[in-house]
Protein backbone atom coordinates (compact mmCIF):
# COMPACT_ATOMS: atom_id res chain seq x y z
CA UNK A 1 0.00 0.00 0.00
CA UNK A 2 2.94 2.50 1.06
CA UNK A 3 4.35 1.46 -2.21
CA UNK A 4 1.21 2.46 -4.49
CA UNK A 5 1.00 5.65 -2.18
CA UNK A 6 4.92 6.86 -3.02
CA UNK A 7 4.56 5.83 -6.96
CA UNK A 8 1.39 7.94 -6.99
CA UNK A 9 3.09 11.10 -5.44
CA UNK A 10 5.69 10.40 -7.31
CA UNK A 11 4.38 10.33 -10.54
CA UNK A 12 2.18 13.13 -9.83
CA UNK A 13 5.89 15.06 -9.27
CA UNK A 14 7.03 13.57 -12.30
CA UNK A 15 4.43 14.99 -14.69
CA UNK A 16 4.14 18.85 -13.17
CA UNK A 17 8.22 18.82 -14.13
CA UNK A 18 7.80 17.37 -17.31
CA UNK A 19 4.99 19.99 -18.73
CA UNK A 20 6.86 22.60 -17.28
CA UNK A 21 10.07 21.16 -18.58
CA UNK A 22 9.08 19.55 -22.12
CA UNK A 23 6.02 21.65 -23.02
CA UNK A 24 7.04 25.26 -21.55
CA UNK A 25 11.01 25.88 -20.50
CA UNK A 26 11.95 24.26 -23.96
CA UNK A 27 9.91 26.98 -26.22
CA UNK A 28 12.20 29.67 -24.14
CA UNK A 29 15.02 27.70 -24.33
CA UNK A 30 15.16 27.57 -27.84
CA UNK A 31 14.58 31.42 -28.42
CA UNK A 32 16.90 32.31 -25.90
CA UNK A 33 19.44 30.42 -27.53
CA UNK A 34 18.20 31.14 -31.39
CA UNK A 35 18.17 27.26 -31.65
CA UNK A 36 15.05 26.01 -33.54
CA UNK A 37 12.43 24.28 -31.81
CA UNK A 38 12.38 20.97 -34.41
CA UNK A 39 16.01 20.82 -32.84
CA UNK A 40 15.56 20.98 -29.45
CA UNK A 41 12.49 18.88 -29.58
CA UNK A 42 13.84 15.96 -31.08
CA UNK A 43 16.83 15.98 -28.76
CA UNK A 44 14.51 15.80 -25.94
CA UNK A 45 12.87 12.68 -27.55
CA UNK A 46 16.16 11.01 -29.01
CA UNK A 47 17.53 10.92 -24.85
CA UNK A 48 14.29 9.68 -24.01
CA UNK A 49 14.42 6.67 -25.90
CA UNK A 50 17.88 6.25 -25.83
CA UNK A 51 17.12 5.65 -21.98
CA UNK A 52 14.65 3.01 -23.28
CA UNK A 53 16.95 1.34 -25.34
CA UNK A 54 19.44 -0.54 -22.96
CA UNK A 55 16.82 -0.79 -20.85
CA UNK A 56 14.24 -3.01 -21.33
CA UNK A 57 17.03 -5.62 -22.10
CA UNK A 58 18.62 -5.34 -18.66
CA UNK A 59 15.57 -5.80 -16.44
CA UNK A 60 14.47 -8.49 -18.53
CA UNK A 61 17.92 -10.44 -18.07
CA UNK A 62 17.33 -9.31 -14.60
CA UNK A 63 14.20 -10.51 -13.95
CA UNK A 64 15.04 -14.32 -15.45
CA UNK A 65 18.45 -13.72 -13.68
CA UNK A 66 18.27 -12.71 -10.05
CA UNK A 67 15.28 -12.32 -7.68
CA UNK A 68 12.56 -9.86 -7.43
CA UNK A 69 13.85 -8.29 -4.27
CA UNK A 70 17.47 -7.73 -5.83
CA UNK A 71 15.71 -6.29 -8.97
CA UNK A 72 13.70 -4.27 -6.74
CA UNK A 73 16.44 -2.42 -4.66
CA UNK A 74 18.60 -1.73 -7.91
CA UNK A 75 15.64 -0.31 -9.64
CA UNK A 76 15.19 1.80 -6.36
CA UNK A 77 18.83 2.99 -6.12
CA UNK A 78 19.01 3.74 -9.75
CA UNK A 79 15.61 6.10 -9.90
CA UNK A 80 17.61 7.61 -6.79
CA UNK A 81 20.47 9.03 -8.29
CA UNK A 82 19.19 10.04 -11.80
CA UNK A 83 16.45 11.76 -9.69
CA UNK A 84 19.79 13.63 -8.02
CA UNK A 85 21.04 14.24 -11.32
CA UNK A 86 18.27 15.46 -13.35
CA UNK A 87 17.60 18.03 -9.84
CA UNK A 88 21.07 19.46 -10.38
CA UNK A 89 20.80 19.81 -14.18
CA UNK A 90 17.26 21.40 -13.90
CA UNK A 91 18.26 23.93 -11.38
CA UNK A 92 21.99 24.92 -13.18
CA UNK A 93 19.54 25.65 -16.51
CA UNK A 94 17.33 27.84 -14.60
CA UNK A 95 19.78 29.79 -12.72
CA UNK A 96 21.75 30.53 -16.16
CA UNK A 97 18.57 31.03 -18.00
CA UNK A 98 17.42 34.62 -17.33
CA UNK A 99 14.31 34.22 -19.29
CA UNK A 100 12.85 31.16 -17.64
CA UNK A 101 12.82 33.65 -15.10
CA UNK A 102 10.29 36.22 -16.10
CA UNK A 103 6.80 35.89 -18.40
CA UNK A 104 7.24 37.27 -21.59
CA UNK A 105 4.00 39.18 -20.53
CA UNK A 106 3.63 40.70 -17.42
CA UNK A 107 0.03 41.63 -15.37
CA UNK A 108 -0.46 45.14 -15.70
CA UNK A 109 -4.18 45.51 -14.51
CA UNK A 110 -6.46 43.66 -12.71
CA UNK A 111 -8.39 42.77 -15.87
CA UNK A 112 -5.40 40.74 -16.67
CA UNK A 113 -4.98 39.40 -13.58
CA UNK A 114 -9.19 38.28 -13.45
CA UNK A 115 -7.89 36.97 -17.25
CA UNK A 116 -5.65 34.57 -15.84
CA UNK A 117 -7.90 33.47 -12.83
CA UNK A 118 -10.72 32.54 -15.62
CA UNK A 119 -8.05 30.68 -17.31
CA UNK A 120 -7.44 28.82 -13.76
CA UNK A 121 -10.98 27.78 -13.54
CA UNK A 122 -11.82 27.26 -17.28
CA UNK A 123 -8.91 25.18 -18.24
CA UNK A 124 -10.86 22.56 -20.28
CA UNK A 125 -13.24 25.46 -22.00
CA UNK A 126 -9.62 27.32 -22.93
CA UNK A 127 -8.07 23.44 -24.38
CA UNK A 128 -11.36 23.21 -26.39
CA UNK A 129 -10.67 26.76 -27.87
CA UNK A 130 -7.32 26.81 -28.66
CA UNK A 131 -6.78 26.25 -33.01
CA UNK A 132 -4.61 23.12 -32.50
CA UNK A 133 -7.51 21.14 -29.89
CA UNK A 134 -7.96 18.30 -32.30
CA UNK A 135 -4.10 17.70 -32.88
CA UNK A 136 -3.77 17.29 -29.43
CA UNK A 137 -7.24 15.37 -28.14
CA UNK A 138 -6.39 12.95 -31.19
CA UNK A 139 -2.67 12.55 -29.38
CA UNK A 140 -4.40 11.70 -26.50
CA UNK A 141 -6.78 9.25 -27.56
CA UNK A 142 -3.48 6.89 -28.36
CA UNK A 143 -3.26 6.53 -24.62
CA UNK A 144 -6.64 4.30 -24.73
CA UNK A 145 -4.50 1.75 -25.99
CA UNK A 146 -2.96 -1.83 -24.74
CA UNK A 147 -0.30 -2.04 -27.75
CA UNK A 148 2.35 -0.12 -25.80
CA UNK A 149 5.45 -1.98 -24.13
CA UNK A 150 3.72 -1.87 -20.94
CA UNK A 151 2.89 -4.49 -18.78
CA UNK A 152 -0.16 -5.82 -20.06
CA UNK A 153 1.42 -6.36 -23.51
CA UNK A 154 4.40 -8.53 -21.70
CA UNK A 155 1.86 -10.18 -19.57
CA UNK A 156 0.21 -11.10 -22.90
CA UNK A 157 3.53 -12.51 -24.16
CA UNK A 158 4.12 -14.10 -21.42
CA UNK A 159 1.26 -16.51 -20.44
CA UNK A 160 2.13 -17.51 -24.56
CA UNK A 161 5.55 -18.80 -23.48
CA UNK A 162 7.44 -15.66 -24.13
CA UNK A 163 10.72 -14.93 -22.01
CA UNK A 164 11.34 -12.04 -19.81
CA UNK A 165 14.56 -11.28 -21.74
CA UNK A 166 12.57 -11.99 -25.54
CA UNK A 167 10.11 -9.77 -24.54
CA UNK A 168 13.14 -7.09 -23.85
CA UNK A 169 14.85 -7.51 -27.26
CA UNK A 170 11.64 -6.50 -28.58
CA UNK A 171 11.08 -3.63 -26.68
CA UNK A 172 14.74 -2.33 -27.14
CA UNK A 173 13.69 -3.09 -30.86
CA UNK A 174 10.51 -1.06 -30.63
CA UNK A 175 12.88 1.84 -28.74
CA UNK A 176 15.49 1.80 -31.73
CA UNK A 177 12.75 2.69 -33.90
CA UNK A 178 11.05 5.51 -31.25
CA UNK A 179 14.87 7.04 -31.30
CA UNK A 180 14.92 7.03 -35.30
CA UNK A 181 11.73 8.43 -35.42
CA UNK A 182 12.28 11.28 -32.10
CA UNK A 183 16.00 12.36 -34.05
CA UNK A 184 14.29 11.61 -37.89
CA UNK A 185 11.28 14.31 -37.00
CA UNK A 186 13.40 17.37 -37.18
CA UNK A 187 14.75 16.26 -40.76
CA UNK A 188 11.21 15.40 -41.56
CA UNK A 189 9.32 18.39 -40.50
CA UNK A 190 12.25 20.80 -42.13
CA UNK A 191 11.18 19.01 -45.30
CA UNK A 192 7.56 18.72 -45.23
CA UNK A 193 6.30 20.89 -42.41
CA UNK A 194 5.00 19.92 -38.91
CA UNK A 195 1.56 18.86 -40.21
CA UNK A 196 2.55 16.38 -43.07
CA UNK A 197 4.97 15.13 -40.66
CA UNK A 198 2.27 13.92 -38.37
CA UNK A 199 0.48 12.49 -40.77
CA UNK A 200 3.46 10.60 -41.95
CA UNK A 201 3.81 9.47 -38.77
CA UNK A 202 0.26 8.40 -37.73
CA UNK A 203 -0.02 6.76 -41.00
CA UNK A 204 2.78 4.84 -40.23
CA UNK A 205 1.69 4.16 -36.97
CA UNK A 206 -1.90 2.79 -37.82
CA UNK A 207 -0.29 0.48 -40.42
CA UNK A 208 1.56 -1.41 -37.67
CA UNK A 209 -0.92 -1.41 -35.07
CA UNK A 210 -3.00 -2.88 -37.44
CA UNK A 211 -0.74 -5.31 -38.00
CA UNK A 212 -0.96 -6.34 -34.11
CA UNK A 213 -4.47 -6.41 -34.30
CA UNK A 214 -4.88 -8.76 -37.42
CA UNK A 215 -2.21 -10.63 -35.16
CA UNK A 216 -5.03 -11.74 -32.60
CA UNK A 217 -7.01 -13.25 -35.57
CA UNK A 218 -4.50 -15.27 -37.13
CA UNK A 219 -4.15 -18.93 -35.53
CA UNK A 220 -2.12 -19.26 -32.22
CA UNK A 221 -3.71 -16.58 -30.66
CA UNK A 222 -5.72 -17.18 -28.03
CA UNK A 223 -9.10 -14.93 -28.49
CA UNK A 224 -12.14 -16.56 -28.32
CA UNK A 225 -15.02 -14.09 -27.45
CA UNK A 226 -17.97 -16.51 -27.66
CA UNK A 227 -16.34 -19.06 -25.86
CA UNK A 228 -15.96 -16.38 -23.28
CA UNK A 229 -19.64 -15.41 -23.54
CA UNK A 230 -21.23 -18.99 -23.50
CA UNK A 231 -19.31 -19.98 -20.68
CA UNK A 232 -19.34 -17.29 -18.40
CA UNK A 233 -22.18 -15.83 -16.41
CA UNK A 234 -22.81 -12.22 -14.80
CA UNK A 235 -21.71 -13.79 -11.03
CA UNK A 236 -18.63 -16.09 -12.46
CA UNK A 237 -17.43 -12.67 -13.80
CA UNK A 238 -18.03 -10.61 -10.98
CA UNK A 239 -16.44 -13.17 -9.00
CA UNK A 240 -13.51 -13.66 -11.52
CA UNK A 241 -12.76 -9.96 -11.31
CA UNK A 242 -12.93 -10.36 -7.74
CA UNK A 243 -10.49 -12.92 -6.66
CA UNK A 244 -8.00 -11.47 -9.49
CA UNK A 245 -8.14 -8.30 -7.81
CA UNK A 246 -8.10 -10.17 -4.20
CA UNK A 247 -5.36 -12.69 -5.11
CA UNK A 248 -3.15 -11.46 -8.17
CA UNK A 249 -2.11 -14.62 -10.67
CA UNK A 250 1.66 -15.49 -10.09
CA UNK A 251 4.11 -14.06 -12.94
CA UNK A 252 6.47 -17.23 -13.25
CA UNK A 253 4.68 -18.54 -16.70
CA UNK A 254 6.86 -21.17 -18.15
CA UNK A 255 8.43 -20.06 -21.14
CA UNK A 256 9.27 -21.44 -24.65
CA UNK A 257 12.54 -21.30 -26.76
CA UNK A 258 12.20 -18.70 -29.04
CA UNK A 259 11.77 -20.62 -32.35
CA UNK A 260 8.44 -22.35 -30.28
CA UNK A 261 6.21 -19.06 -29.51
CA UNK A 262 3.34 -18.62 -31.89
CA UNK A 263 3.70 -16.93 -35.03
CA UNK A 264 0.41 -14.90 -34.17
CA UNK A 265 2.06 -13.54 -31.01
CA UNK A 266 5.72 -12.80 -32.91
CA UNK A 267 3.73 -10.70 -35.48
CA UNK A 268 1.64 -8.87 -32.52
CA UNK A 269 5.38 -7.76 -30.84
CA UNK A 270 6.37 -6.76 -34.34
CA UNK A 271 3.71 -4.51 -35.15
CA UNK A 272 3.86 -2.68 -31.78
CA UNK A 273 7.72 -2.45 -31.95
CA UNK A 274 7.44 -1.34 -35.97
CA UNK A 275 4.62 1.25 -34.77
CA UNK A 276 6.99 2.94 -32.20
CA UNK A 277 8.76 4.85 -35.35
CA UNK A 278 5.77 6.35 -36.74
CA UNK A 279 4.27 6.99 -32.78
CA UNK A 280 7.43 8.85 -32.34
CA UNK A 281 7.40 11.07 -35.52
CA UNK A 282 4.03 12.05 -35.20
CA UNK A 283 4.43 13.09 -31.14
CA UNK A 284 6.85 15.59 -30.89
CA UNK A 285 5.55 16.91 -34.15
CA UNK A 286 1.39 17.03 -32.73
CA UNK A 287 3.57 18.80 -29.39
CA UNK A 288 4.97 21.38 -31.53
CA UNK A 289 1.95 22.53 -32.75
CA UNK A 290 0.88 22.88 -29.59
CA UNK A 291 3.57 24.90 -28.29
CA UNK A 292 3.46 27.31 -31.43
CA UNK A 293 -0.16 27.42 -31.73
CA UNK A 294 -0.64 28.25 -27.74
CA UNK A 295 -0.10 31.43 -26.38
CA UNK A 296 2.85 31.81 -23.20
CA UNK A 297 0.57 32.38 -20.74
CA UNK A 298 -2.11 29.85 -22.03
CA UNK A 299 0.61 27.38 -22.19
CA UNK A 300 0.94 25.93 -18.87
CA UNK A 301 -2.90 25.74 -18.11
CA UNK A 302 -3.83 23.96 -21.49
CA UNK A 303 -0.68 21.40 -21.17
CA UNK A 304 -2.26 20.37 -17.86
CA UNK A 305 -5.17 19.52 -19.59
CA UNK A 306 -3.86 17.75 -22.45
CA UNK A 307 -2.07 15.64 -19.68
CA UNK A 308 -4.97 15.15 -17.99
CA UNK A 309 -6.86 13.32 -20.91
CA UNK A 310 -3.64 11.20 -21.68
CA UNK A 311 -3.94 10.37 -18.14
CA UNK A 312 -7.52 10.18 -18.03
CA UNK A 313 -7.52 7.41 -20.96
CA UNK A 314 -4.72 5.46 -19.40
CA UNK A 315 -6.92 5.11 -16.37
CA UNK A 316 -9.80 4.49 -18.61
CA UNK A 317 -7.81 1.47 -20.28
CA UNK A 318 -6.65 0.15 -16.82
CA UNK A 319 -10.18 0.10 -15.57
CA UNK A 320 -11.78 -2.29 -18.62
CA UNK A 321 -8.45 -4.30 -18.33
CA UNK A 322 -9.05 -4.62 -14.41
CA UNK A 323 -12.77 -5.68 -15.74
CA UNK A 324 -12.01 -8.19 -18.41
CA UNK A 325 -8.59 -9.91 -16.92
CA UNK A 326 -9.04 -12.58 -19.40
CA UNK A 327 -6.74 -13.70 -21.64
CA UNK A 328 -9.35 -14.91 -24.13
CA UNK A 329 -10.58 -11.34 -24.42
CA UNK A 330 -7.17 -9.53 -24.49
CA UNK A 331 -7.55 -9.41 -28.77
CA UNK A 332 -11.08 -7.76 -28.45
CA UNK A 333 -9.17 -5.11 -26.24
CA UNK A 334 -6.52 -5.35 -29.00
CA UNK A 335 -9.14 -4.52 -31.66
CA UNK A 336 -10.64 -1.64 -29.61
CA UNK A 337 -7.31 0.35 -28.93
CA UNK A 338 -6.56 -0.26 -33.24
CA UNK A 339 -10.11 1.73 -33.36
CA UNK A 340 -9.21 4.46 -30.66
CA UNK A 341 -5.54 4.93 -32.84
CA UNK A 342 -7.54 5.06 -35.89
CA UNK A 343 -9.57 7.52 -34.12
CA UNK A 344 -6.59 9.85 -32.94
CA UNK A 345 -5.58 9.76 -36.16
CA UNK A 346 -8.75 10.91 -38.23
CA UNK A 347 -8.97 13.89 -35.32
CA UNK A 348 -5.63 15.00 -36.66
CA UNK A 349 -6.56 14.71 -40.61
CA UNK A 350 -9.45 17.03 -40.06
CA UNK A 351 -6.99 19.48 -38.44
CA UNK A 352 -5.19 19.14 -41.39
CA UNK A 353 -8.34 19.55 -43.39
CA UNK A 354 -9.29 22.97 -41.25
CA UNK A 355 -5.44 24.48 -41.52
CA UNK A 356 -5.40 24.11 -44.89
CA UNK A 357 -3.61 21.17 -47.37
CA UNK A 358 -0.51 23.07 -49.23
CA UNK A 359 2.49 20.98 -50.29
CA UNK A 360 4.94 24.17 -50.05
CA UNK A 361 3.60 25.99 -46.83
CA UNK A 362 5.50 24.68 -44.00
CA UNK A 363 3.10 26.95 -41.74
CA UNK A 364 -0.29 26.46 -42.36
CA UNK A 365 -0.74 25.71 -38.59
CA UNK A 366 -0.06 28.95 -37.43
CA UNK A 367 -2.77 31.28 -37.02
CA UNK A 368 -3.10 33.49 -39.46
CA UNK A 369 -3.12 37.68 -38.83
CA UNK A 370 -5.39 37.88 -41.50
CA UNK A 371 -8.19 37.24 -39.74
CA UNK A 372 -7.52 40.10 -37.66
CA UNK A 373 -6.42 42.33 -40.06
CA UNK A 374 -10.21 41.87 -41.61
CA UNK A 375 -11.84 42.67 -38.83
CA UNK A 376 -10.29 45.94 -38.97
CA UNK A 377 -10.97 46.89 -42.32
CA UNK A 378 -14.24 48.49 -41.96
CA UNK A 379 -13.01 50.71 -39.16
CA UNK A 380 -10.45 51.42 -41.25
CA UNK A 381 -12.74 52.16 -44.18
CA UNK A 382 -14.66 54.44 -42.88
CA UNK A 383 -11.56 56.48 -41.63
CA UNK A 384 -10.64 56.84 -45.42
CA UNK A 385 -13.91 57.57 -46.51
CA UNK A 386 -13.91 60.10 -43.70
CA UNK A 387 -10.49 61.68 -44.78
CA UNK A 388 -11.55 61.38 -48.46
CA UNK A 389 -14.72 63.48 -47.29
CA UNK A 390 -12.92 66.27 -45.50
CA UNK A 391 -10.31 66.56 -48.95
CA UNK A 392 -13.08 66.99 -50.92
CA UNK A 393 -14.74 70.13 -49.28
Amino acid sequence: MLAVLFASFSRVASEIQRICFTKDWVVVISTAEKVKLEKVNSMLMAIDQSSSLILPVLTGRLLDSFPWEIVCGSIIAYNFASWIFEATILLRLYNTTEELKSKESEIKSDDELRGLKDIACNSVNLYFKQTSWMAGFGLTLLYMTVLGFDNLAASYGQRHGMSSEYIGYFRSFGSLLGLLGAVGFQFVASKVGLLWTVMIGLVWQNVFINTSGVAVLLPGSTMDVSGFLSNTTFSSWTQSVVNQIAQPETQDFVTVPYDQVSFSVTLFFIGISLARFGLWLADPAITQIQQETVPEHQRYAVFTVQTGFCEFFSIMKDIIVILLPFTSLFGLLTLGSCAFVFTGFMLNVFYHIKCGVSCHNKKMHMPKEADNEMSELPERQSLVEKTNGKLEE
